[in-house]
């Protein structure tokens, strides 16, 4: 099966597979391969390839797209059971200045097991803020916090410039919970638009307690 979209920009670019072979430093039969087996390069080659002909290197290797686009993108936890709990409470206990939550039903595990480091966060006066559903959740938790309503919300644990986002679960017959793993290292990236979603969510809801007081009717 041919990569038709790389044949395409080589003709857009007007590039033979020598010319490109040599604009990017692989054998021509590399290239070749490319186009005529779908092979898919490293990402050093991918990238040098999609320079070269002015296109995006996910348009052209789909598998690359995460990689390139998320270049806040640390690692990613095949489930949310898999992050080891000493990695959550190092989060919490050297966040400095903010810890931003909107807890999933599926994370209910997550907030005793950080209750205790939240509690002295808001005491040294770091900007806690939970979104997480009162209902069910225990009593009085520390920080400011809100009714998380919609369940299309994005489940995500910000910690200064560490976040974790909980993806939804990978279907009624997969178990598994995946966690994305970002670090802000750019502006605009992907941390930002998480960051930019829950202070807008924020912004748009009510205060139900504060600091572990209720507000609220």
């Amino acid at each position: 099966m041919r990569n038709e979209r790389f044949g395409a920009a080589m003709e857009a670019s007007n590039l033979g597979f020598d010319d490109l072979a040599i604009k990017v430093g692989a054998h021509m039969k590399s290239v070749q391969r490319w186009y005529y087996e779908n092979r898919t390069p490293r990402m050093r080659r991918a990238k040098a390839a999609a320079a070269a002909l002015d296109v995006d290197v996910a348009w052209l290797w789909p598998v690359y797209a995460a990689t390139v686009h998320s270049g806040d993108l640390v690692c990613m936890y095949d489930d949310v059971d898999d992050v080891p709990a000493k990695l959550w409470r190092s989060l919490a206990r050297s966040a400095a200045e903010v810890i931003w939550i909107s807890a999933a039903p599926g994370m209910a595990r997550l907030l005793p097991l950080l209750r205790s480091s939240l509690a002295v966060q808001v005491a040294r006066g770091v900007d806690v803020r939970l979104r997480i559903d009162i209902d069910t959740s225990e009593a009085s938790p520390p920080g400011r916090v809100q009714n998380r309503h919609l369940s299309t919300e994005p489940a995500m644990l910000r910690f200064d410039t560490t976040m974790m986002v909980v993806l939804d679960a990978l279907g009624p017959t997969v178990s598994r919970t995946p966690v994305l793993q970002l670090s802000r290292t750019q502006n605009g990236g992907v941390f930002d638009a998480y960051a930019d979603t829950f202070e807008s969510l924020w912004e748009s809801s009510p205060l139900e307690t504060e600091e572990g007081d209720f507000i609220g009717p």
